[in-house]
């Protein structure tokens, strides 16, 4: 029996599993958002294998067993998987086009040289005796601390191309994302590295809350919904997020007053959570309902505007086709009358005799 598994006790996965699952709830909102695009497959991913290392973290504490505690250990390179992903994620965001073949490479080529090196003993060799259960790392185990610089290195590389060609709002949500990336892999280094150089290998255990800077602000740019929709699947993964933190202390309580304490907690919990996300959906519908309204009054607002620019228009037109009918008739009337009234005043005159008597034939 080795003592990795008394450490912390329960605690473990008190600590581990909430961040864990707001990964989880996270990753699959951003997917189940949009399931085609590549962008969103790529965080889903990236989310996917940082749970799982957070999980294969924890087990390397929780397992008293030497031979699973040594396969937690070695599953804990996963990390990688997610850092991988992470950079694709950077690559395709925000238009998601394909993304490069050279990126690919750079992205995927150190990765089978670290599946090929974890299983060997030169990552890492057997444990030691109880009650420590030490692991004993292999001279290649150093290939970590190059993979980090590297990814670092691929994903500082990335941004910068890609902030070449971006602009406004886009640019200002990349670079967001990307000091969100810095943030993470930063936070990781000081929870995991140092840690276990200094000695306090209990704050490793933290680690998995570095991973929430990036998932959050990954969710953040990545969803364009309504500010409502996000507000209230923001409420139903904060709530199931408490129902899972109340949930997880079943893992290290002991009596029966405790757990007759935390079960009403957790009964509680759920009651009002669920009234909570009534709450903010009713609120939503209602907001929705008032907007859909507000906009079909806009709408008809614009379209009696329109009716009575038409209006005005069609009216403006026929009062220059009536002032035209004036025009034309005036015209006329002055250009008919002015023949007429010279050809009867000649042919007065001929009748006056004016111009000489009238002939027979002519009378006849």
């Amino acid at each position: 029996m080795c003592e990795s598994g008394l450490l912390l006790d329960g605690y473990i996965w008190y600590i581990t599993i909430p961040p864990v699952t707001l990964l989880i709830l996270l990753g699959l909102f951003v997917l189940l958002s949009d399931i085609k695009k590549k962008v969103n497959i790529m965080y889903f991913l990236t989310t996917a294998f940082l749970s799982l290392w957070a999980i294969a973290n924890a087990s390397s504490f929780a397992l008293s067993n030497a031979v699973y505690i040594n396969l937690a250990d070695r599953l804990s390179s996963i990390c990688f998987f997610a850092a991988a992903f992470a950079i694709l994620f950077l690559s395709l965001y925000p238009e998601g086009k394909n993304i490069g073949s050279k990126i690919k490479v750079a992205v995927f080529l150190p990765l089978l040289l670290l599946m090929f090196i974890v299983p060997t003993s030169l990552y890492m060799g057997k444990n030691g005796p109880p009650p420590a259960c030490e692991t004993n790392v292999g001279p290649l185990f150093i290939y970590q601390i190059f993979l980090l610089m590297y990814y670092f290195a691929l994903g500082v590389y990335v941004v910068r191309e890609k902030i070449k060609i971006l602009y406004g709002d886009q640019r200002k949500q990349y670079l967001f994302l990307a000091s969100a990336s810095m943030a993470m892999l930063f936070l990781g280094f000081t929870f995991d590295f140092i840690p276990t150089v200094s000695g306090f290998d209990s704050l490793v255990l933290f680690t998995p809350y570095s991973t929430l800077v990036f998932a959050i602000a990954g969710a953040f740019v990545v969803v364009k919904y309504k500010v409502m929709n996000t507000k209230a699947v923001a409420a139903q993964m904060l709530t199931v997020l408490i129902w899972i933190l109340v949930g997880s202390q079943y893992f290290f309580i002991n009596g029966k007053l405790l757990y007759a304490l935390v079960s009403l907690t957790f009964l509680l919990s759920i009651i009002f959570g669920i009234f909570l996300m009534r709450s903010v959906m009713s609120e939503i519908n209602q907001r929705e309902a008032l907007e859909l309204a507000n906009k079909e009054i806009t709408e008809r607002k614009e379209q009696l505007q329109s009716m009575a620019d038409s209006l005005a228009i069609a009216n403006d037109q026929l009062r220059k086709l009536d002032n035209a009918k004036t025009e034309f008739i005036s015209i006329a009337s002055h250009q008919l009358r002015t023949p007429i009234t010279a050809v009867k005043g000649f042919v007065s005159l001929i009748l006056e005799g004016s111009y000489g008597e009238i002939g027979a034939g002519v009378q006849g």
